[in-house]
């Protein structure tokens, strides 16, 4: 079949070439009618077509992609060989040069993707400001448990010993600790005034603060857990009971709140009136025995009867062995006092 000018129509033999850009003119009629007859257009106007008796615009010879990809710069090299890919090799931004993140187009070799690499100085994953919201936070919790449980002091006791919440009777028990640090500092004061020491002053007798404290707080640390492993221990040895020692520190634990509290309030009573302040801390502790019994009831599924020996056994050795490891704790010793 012979060829048409794609310009206007017009059945040219083969290899010639129609005059009519030549003359500036087209002939009457649509070009667009004359279209058709196996060829398109010529998308090349001016310029001739650069495959002259083909109609594939990006011929087999010569073809810069190898694997039958098409070339989208006819006559030029491909940049990209075989694979189209900007990157050769290693995912580099730099063809034929050595590539700077090797592997893995990470600009950290070795090191996660993540900017910032844990163990930096700086990190975006935490920080002082998201630590002290999440410690203002737990703190909120702690305080909402402790309302609640002078609301409903056998619930929340059976709750805490049943989920084996023990980071929440720790929690309580520095409180305690902290507060009892004070409460002897306080109290060391007062009753070194009240014996007449205050006159030793002048000659630069003074209370060694720091180790009251310190002491203080030992001293709440190791009846906490003589108390707890002497409870787990009776349960288990002497009754049978195989519930777990996470259940009796939540509820030990989280039962000091009454003689957290009470400590408290004693602390600037004792200031003024130091026996009344005394009568508060041993209230504190009762209510404390009390909250003992049932949660350890609760939490570790004992019959009331078997409860009531189960606490007075384990507060009999928790009383003496927490008079033979720390008797010499809280004794007045010359280390305790500064001339």
């Amino acid at each position: 079949m012979g060829n048409f000018c794609t310009y206007c129509g017009k059945q040219l033999v083969d290899g010639q070439i129609c005059s009519c850009r030549e003359n500036n003119s087209v002939p009457a009629g649509n070009p667009a009618e004359n279209v058709g007859y196996g060829q398109q257009p010529n998308q090349f106007q001016g310029q001739g077509n650069p495959y002259p008796g083909q109609n594939n615009q990006f011929p087999g010879q010569n073809n810069p992609y190898p694997g039958g990809q098409s070339n989208p710069y006819p006559g030029q090299q491909n940049q990209y060989p075989a694979q189209g890919n900007p990157f050769p090799a290693q995912g580099g931004q730099n063809p034929g040069q050595i590539n700077q993140y090797p592997g893995q187009g990470n600009q950290y070799p070795g090191q996660p993707s993540h900017p910032y690499n844990p163990g930096h100085a700086r990190t975006n994953q935490f920080n002082a400001s998201q630590a002290a919201g999440q410690f203002a936070n737990y703190s909120k919790n702690m305080l909402q448990i402790g309302l609640q449980l002078f609301k409903k002091p056998v619930g929340v006791l059976k709750e805490v010993g049943k989920n084996e919440d023990f980071k929440t009777g720790l929690f309580f028990v520095l409180i305690q600790a902290v507060i009892a640090g004070i409460f002897a500092m306080i109290a060391a004061k007062s009753l070194f005034s009240l014996l007449g020491f205050s006159s030793f002053s002048a000659f630069g007798f003074k209370i060694n603060y720091f180790a009251t404290f310190i002491k203080a707080v030992l001293l709440v640390g190791i009846q906490f857990f003589v108390l707890s492993g002497a409870v787990f221990a009776t349960a288990k040895f002497a009754f049978g009971n195989t519930g777990s020692f996470k259940s009796v520190i939540a509820v030990i634990g989280t039962a000091s709140i009454p003689i957290s509290a009470a400590t408290l309030i004693a602390i600037p009573v004792i200031v003024i009136l130091p026996g009344f302040a005394y009568g508060l801390v041993y209230f504190g502790m009762i209510a404390s025995i009390l909250l003992n019994y049932s949660g350890i009831k609760n939490a570790l599924d004992v019959d009331e009867n078997k409860a009531v020996y189960l606490i007075t056994i384990a507060y009999a050795v928790y009383s003496i062995i927490l008079w033979l490891f720390t008797k010499q704790l809280f004794m007045p010793s010359m280390n305790d006092f500064s001339f």
